[in-house]
This record gives structure tokens, C-alpha cells and sequence, in this order.
């Protein structure tokens, strides 16, 4: 019995010629690559965003539409799509974020183009910009402010939604803004673009005072970085990412104090936060007369937007 269950395990009978199991080539469908590839994906990640960046991954390499997704997940890859597949499978494995390897991601259901010099958009973002266009959606000749702009994704989801809007935007780094303009063009998108550090004391660079004004600012405090994901710390720039523990609330405290400058009287303004320190920012706002402070949360029912009105007079 030993023997015979041994023999039906490594042998397998193919019209009458027995072949040793471990010479028979398993059909690789799409699916099949997509359950490997997440399973080498879960010392980064837990299951469910492991087999989510599997299937993103496998189906922006192969340029498949949902649909065809659908249609073809359990047909056979050809050699060549699997010779594209593992072209960048190592990146994956040691941790390069997926947008890095493809060049792109998606933000508000837009194409939106990234390097490693501009932080990837997040879905927590998407909240804020989704606040914003069915608030305004049907308004014009609003003028919007994107401080602290990175890869553009705000200002130009914002301009998509809002066309008749005149939106700027600003950041500290030359290469995010190149990055920036790419977008900006790719959807064909008019905006204003100006290389700017907002905690200097230079002129500001647009002489117009503006109806919103949004900015997603580095948040995220030093001591904090031992919670930050290993695929974050060694990818992205840690510039739009981290500030120092001693001045967590640096560039919150300096766009309030500038509102007055830049703002036009009862313009709106909107901060991505730490989801810690809402209490704090709300108080910051308060000492500049950013008044009637909302905190909205994100999907995960944490705090992560807070939204103020300008009450200083125009100058």
C-alpha cells in the first residue's frame, strides 16, 4: 500500500506511458500567477493589499480593462506576457512601490504620473478632493490654491471638476513640479505652477488672493517613522513626508499666518492632518481667525481633513 500510494503521487499515466509528475508543466493562468505573486508580496504587506497590488499589478503589465480581467483571468498567460510580468516582479518583491515601477497610479479616477521625487497619492487624499468638487462642482471664477503640490494630483482633480476654476499651485521641489506639469498636460489641464518654499518669507509668487486654499503638508512627526511602512522610508521623499518632532505643526502654523496675505475675506480653507492632532490644528487655525474649523474623517473613521473659513479682513 505504501509503495502504491507513492507510485499514484509521482507517477502519472498519459496514454499508457507513465511520466514522473515533476516533468508535467502546470498551465499558468493569470490567476494562478496573481495567488504566487501575492503570496511572495506577504512579508510586506498583509493578504488583502497583497493580492489587491497582484492583481493592479498584473493587470496594468498585461493592459487589461476590468472587463477583460474578467473575461480572461482563467486563461493561460502566453510567454510573452508572463516575460513582461516578470520583468519588474523583483522591484515588487524587495519592496518598490508599484507606482514607482509602473510610472503612474490612478488618483480621482485619473491617470496621474509619479517618480520617486513626488509621494504617491493616497486614497485619504481623494476624500478631501471629493469634499471639495460636489461643494463647488457648479460654481465659476473660483480661484484655488494647492500648497505643498507634489504630483499635482489635488489641483488638477480639482481643475477637472471644477473647470471653471483659475487653480495654482506650489512646492518646494523643482523635480515634483516637473513632474506636476507632465500631469497637468497628460489632462489637459491649464494650471499655474510656482516653485515656492511656503515656510520662507520671500514674495509670494501669484499677486491673486484666492477662494480655497488646500494643502496636504508633511505631517508625519520623526518618532513616527519606526509605524511607517519599510516600502514608504526607502521609496518615497522623505521632504513631503516627515517633520521634526520639536515643530510638528511647522507648515500649519505658517500657512495661517500667511492666509491674511493670500486669502480672499470667507475663502475656505483645507488641511490633510495627522489624525492625532486635530485638536491642535484646530486651535492654530482659531489663533488666525480661520474660523467654523469641521474635522472630516476617512474611511477608516479617523480624522484627516479639517475645514475652516477665513474671517480676517482683506487687506
Amino acid at each position: 500500500m505504501i509503495y502504491k500510494f507513492w507510485f499514484e503521487i509521482f507517477w502519472v499515466k498519459i496514454n499508457n506511458f507513465l511520466l514522473p509528475l515533476h516533468t508535467l508543466t502546470i498551465k499558468m493562468t493569470i490567476l494562478n500567477y496573481i495567488l504566487q505573486l501575492s503570496k511572495k508580496l506577504t512579508n510586506l504587506y498583509d493578504i488583502n493589499e497583497s493580492n489587491s497590488i497582484a492583481k493592479f499589478y498584473c493587470k496594468e503589465i498585461l493592459e487589461m480593462s476590468n472587463n477583460q480581467f474578467i473575461l480572461n483571468y482563467r486563461n493561460e498567460i502566453a510567454k510573452s506576457q508572463l516575460q513582461k510580468l516578470q520583468k519588474f516582479e523583483n522591484e515588487l518583491i524587495i519592496g518598490k512601490p508599484i507606482q514607482y515601477i509602473l510610472g503612474y497610479t490612478y488618483f480621482y479616477d485619473l491617470k496621474i504620473f509619479v517618480n520617486q521625487s513626488v509621494l504617491i497619492p493616497r486614497q485619504e487624499t481623494e476624500i478631501l478632493v471629493d469634499y471639495i468638487v460636489n461643494k463647488y462642482k457648479n460654481k465659476e471664477n473660483y480661484k484655488i490654491l494647492d500648497i505643498c503640490s507634489g504630483s499635482g494630483c489635488i489641483a488638477i482633480a480639482l481643475k477637472r471638476n471644477i473647470p471653471n476654476s483659475e487653480v495654482c499651485a506650489i512646492d518646494i521641489s523643482s523635480e515634483a513640479l516637473e513632474i506636476c506639469k507632465k500631469n497637468a498636460k497628460f489632462q489637459n489641464t491649464e494650471i499655474k505652477l510656482a516653485e515656492y518654499d511656503i515656510l520662507s518669507n520671500k514674495k509670494f509668487p501669484f499677486s491673486e488672493k484666492f477662494d480655497i486654499i488646500i494643502s496636504n503638508p508633511p505631517y508625519v512627526l520623526e518618532n513616527e517613522k519606526s509605524q511607517i511602512k519599510t516600502n514608504v522610508l526607502n521609496y518615497e521623499p522623505a521632504i513631503a513626508i516627515f517633520v521634526e518632532n520639536k515643530n510638528p505643526f511647522i507648515f500649519y502654523d505658517k500657512i495661517a499666518e500667511k492666509i491674511q496675505d493670500i486669502a480672499n475675506k470667507n475663502s475656505e480653507i483645507f488641511f490633510e492632518i495627522n489624525e492625532k492632532y486635530a485638536k491642535e490644528i484646530i486651535e492654530i487655525n482659531e489663533k488666525n481667525q480661520i474660523l467654523d474649523n469641521i474635522v472630516l474623517k476617512d474611511l477608516n473613521g479617523k480624522d484627516r481633513v479639517i475645514w475652516g473659513r477665513n474671517k480676517t479682513q482683506d487687506r
